[in-house]
């Protein structure tokens, strides 16, 4: 790993130290850079503020690979839930640790759940883009992305929330039943 790399990984870890041990809201900037050895600005360098840290989602150019991998006879819903699956498959072992720290976090603190909503324009934008160069319109590929987003978003954050749920049931079922009403 680069500098960079190792720092932005230090970041992420000691920020997620701090929101778990003093909460979210009463974890400053400066106390992260503080924990971490670096200065606010080099933070800056990595992070716009300390809510992307929680919300930043680096998989969405996984899965709209993934999507478009997904044979062209394929309806947008069906390759965008197969998409799913497939980059779910590839993230699931290095990932649940640290999404479940992360969507507790988020669904403990009011303004993050709200910005967690809001932020997956990014993802919608990736599959929709995917959804588009296989042949779908923008209408049918804002509907699909919206739509399993919102499924997901909503399940995940039930799953951070619960003891008993296992992530990869939540996520699965959530796309059987976007899938079942696809037939």
């Amino acid at each position: 790993m680069t500098k960079f790399q190792n720092t932005h990984t230090a970041i992420i870890e000691n920020a997620m130290k701090l929101f778990r041990q003093h909460g979210y809201s009463s974890t400053s900037v400066g106390s992260i850079a503080k924990v971490t050895g670096i200065t606010e600005m080099t933070f800056y360098r990595h992070f716009p503020n300390k809510e992307a840290i929680l919300l930043n989602d680096p998989f969405d150019p996984i899965i709209a690979e993934y999507i478009l991998r997904q044979p062209s006879e394929k309806k947008a819903l069906s390759a965008t839930v197969a998409g799913f699956r497939a980059a779910w498959r590839e993230a699931e072992a290095s990932v649940e640790d640290s999404l479940k720290t992360r969507l507790g976090i988020i669904a403990a603190t009011p303004e993050l759940k709200r910005a967690s909503l809001d932020s997956t324009g990014e993802t919608v934008e990736a599959i929709k883009t995917a959804l588009v160069a296989r042949g779908s319109s923008k209408i049918e590929a804002t509907t699909v992305a919206s739509a399993i987003l919102s499924a997901l978003s909503s399940a995940l954050l039930l799953w951070a929330a619960s003891d008993t749920l296992e992530i990869s049931t939540v996520i699965n079922d959530t796309l059987d039943a976007l899938e079942a009403s696809n037939e």
